[in-house]
């Protein structure tokens, strides 16, 4: 699929808009197993497609916002980070109000597992992380990128769609790709 976050209100909601993509870039394929016509249903339709379209795939994960905060949220900006410690897992999933605190979160995070780098026989490594968060950040993530670690991070700026009802507000099962 194209890539990124994107927030909807409930799980149905955001297979139905999974499913309305699926749907337009399946004319034209010609992938042995894959039905002439998408299914009907929306569920249906995008396992059968990541079923047999191997080199793509999709995670749902479900974020709690708590009701008060869900009022004040329409068409507001938020920042989803998600860092994968490895390949097994599909990570951790957070959102925050500004770029800098889910930097400063993550960064949080990687000094705490500062000990997995400084193993490096590496001279430019430091003992203790930087006290900047986007340096600390970053150098880490290099350093994990050399050890060909599993371990990764994207950041995306998402408008939310709000306003959020309650019921919208409440989280959905996650559904790993089939």
């Amino acid at each position: 699929m194209a890539g990124g976050v994107v927030l909807h209100g409930s799980r149905e909601a955001a297979i139905h808009c999974l499913a309305i993509e699926v749907r337009e870039r399946w004319a034209g394929r010609s992938d042995p197993g894959l039905p002439a016509t998408p299914p009907d249903d929306d569920q249906d339709a995008v396992d059968a497609f990541f079923r047999v379209v191997k080199d793509e795939w999709y995670w749902l994960h479900a974020v709690t916002i708590p009701a008060a905060a869900a009022a004040v949220l329409a068409n507001m900006t938020v920042w989803v980070l998600h860092h994968d410690t490895d390949a097994r897992t599909t990570g951790e999933v957070t959102v925050h109000a500004s770029r800098q605190e889910a930097v400063a979160h993550l960064a949080g995070k990687i000094r705490d597992t500062w000990d997995w780098v400084t193993d490096e026989e590496d001279a430019e490594v430091p003992d203790t992380p930087p006290g900047d968060d986007e340096e600390a950040v970053e150098l880490y993530f290099t350093i994990r990128r050399r050890q060909e670690g599993d371990e990764s991070y994207t950041l995306h700026d998402v408008e939310l769609p709000g306003p959020f009802t309650a019921a919208s507000a409440a989280p959905a099962a996650p559904h790993p790709a089939p």
